[in-house]
């Protein structure tokens, strides 16, 4: 488990969550991208998009100054080839991968993030389908990054060390905080969006408390691609729940499944303070890329 040293310090904790690179509704560094197979010009979305990331690297970087800063990214690094799905920009999963490392950098750069200076930076595996069988994409990407790793070389070696996390657990200035790509969904209404969040929480208190074992203070899942936040009372207890935005605009195979809902574009940011206390903001961008109304 990551726990600071003995001398406690600020951290912000930015969870960077469903990056989809090489989706043609996901955010795209603006310009035109020379590919192996042909070019790719940035589109009016994707421009729309990368705007809004840039912001949050601002808010970011302002927050950061003086504090550590802990990066993590929460699953779904690349878009990747999945369900014959044709809103790819290239089939070259290779290319998917140069577009993350292209972003992450850029957002890496524009925060000061700095690993010889304490940062640290993980990677979070995410769905099959997206982060390769066995994490394979996302560790490719992991290991350009030098990210911290979750398991180290049994060989010595940095190069074969294991990079990305099943979950995270972070201990910082005594919060527990745990985070994974997949977990309790937000609801379908609007009146129940929590329900099934709440009674997560609820369970895994009781399920840790026989077992004897840690209750996180704060749980933050990602995969859905829409922002929630719960307090939980339990007891004398109060819990922190977060389903984070992610960073592409609904495509057709979201449409499929989830029509009626809006997805969120933007960036959790969490802030720990020296005892341990958690502040939040999300800068968010809502109702991104929906299908226009046709008047008739």
């Amino acid at each position: 488990m990551f726990k600071l040293k003995a001398k406690t310090q600020r951290v912000v904790l930015p969870i960077l969550a469903d990056l989809h690179s090489g989706s043609k509704k996901s955010l795209l560094k603006s310009g035109q991208w020379q590919l192996a197979d042909g070019y790719w010009v940035t589109t009016k979305l994707q421009q729309k998009l990368w705007a809004q990331f840039t912001e949050c690297i601002a808010v970011v970087a302002r927050k950061r100054k003086g504090k550590k800063l802990v990066v993590v990214n929460n699953g779904d690094a690349i878009e990747n080839v999945h369900h014959h799905s044709t809103e790819v920009i290239t089939a070259d999963v290779h290319e998917h991968e140069r577009m993350h490392i292209e972003t992450v950098d850029c957002f890496l750069r524009g925060t000061g993030f700095d690993a010889n200076a304490g940062d640290e930076l993980y990677y979070v595996g995410g769905t099959p389908v997206h982060d390769g069988e066995g994490y394979t994409n996302a560790e490719r990407v992991a290991a350009d990054f030098a990210a911290v790793p979750y398991q180290e070389s049994i060989r010595g070696s940095k190069r074969d060390a294991v990079r990305v996390w099943p979950m995270l657990r972070l201990n910082i200035n005594g919060t527990l905080i745990e985070i994974a790509h997949q977990g309790p969904g937000v609801g379908t209404r609007t009146h129940t969006k929590g329900n099934t969040i709440r009674s997560m929480v609820k369970s895994t208190y009781y399920e840790r408390l026989a077992a004897g074992t840690p209750m996180p203070d704060v749980f933050v899942w990602s995969h859905r691609h829409e922002y929630h936040r719960e307090v939980v009372s339990i007891g004398n207890r109060d819990f922190l729940a977060f389903t984070t935005p992610a960073f592409k605009a609904p495509d057709r195979f979201f449409y499929k499944v989830m029509a009626n809902r809006c997805t969120h574009v933007g960036l959790l940011i969490l802030e720990i303070d020296e005892q341990g206390a958690v502040s939040y903001e999300c800068p968010l961008l809502q109702g991104v890329g929906q299908v226009p109304i046709v008047k008739i």
